[in-house]
């Protein structure tokens, strides 16, 4: 497809059914009706439409995307798991005691949600990417003064003496 030509609905279409083949789940917009991708729970449908809906996505970010809500879902499932059964510690192959795996896995799980959600760069609600340099400036200038104002606090306290 060369720059001049559109992507029509039957490109659309062969490219769903590419998808459908290779087993994945298509994460595209169809008019205004947004596809969430199927298998996941209602916190990730939930952050999944949230993304979806406030920012706009590259398509190289869909599947991105995609798995932090796979990752955010299987966390949940295993942490279910885990509920039905609460024991932190259980008896390994070997005879000894080790750390109940689904709390592992689920933490694992968690993990690879919040690398994928990095991964998107996201700006926050000021409108920065946490990413940009400026945001990294502003954040260590912030941290700074803050210091700086509890260290002259602290000393104009002492300073005032005992309140009578």
């Amino acid at each position: 497809m060369t720059d001049d030509e559109t992507f029509n609905d039957e490109d659309q279409a062969k490219a769903l059914d590419l998808v459908a083949e290779a087993g994945l789940t298509p994460a595209i917009a169809e008019g205004e009706a947004l596809v969430i991708p199927a298998g996941l729970t209602a916190d990730a449908q939930a952050l999944y439409a949230d993304i979806a809906n406030r920012y706009t996505l590259r398509p190289d970010e869909w599947s991105v995307l995609e798995a932090a809500c796979r990752s955010l879902s299987l966390a949940e499932e295993l942490t279910l798991a885990y509920a039905r059964d609460p024991e932190p510690m259980v008896r390994a192959s070997h005879g000894g005691m080790q750390v109940n795996p689904l709390l592992i896995e689920a933490e694992r799980a968690r993990d690879r949600m919040a690398k994928h959600l990095r991964q998107l760069r996201l700006p926050d609600e000021s409108g920065l990417s946490p990413f940009s340099h400026a945001a990294r400036g502003q954040k260590g200038g912030q941290t700074r003064w803050s210091r700086e104002a509890e260290r002259v606090g602290k000393y104009q306290r002492a300073a005032d003496g005992p309140n009578d």
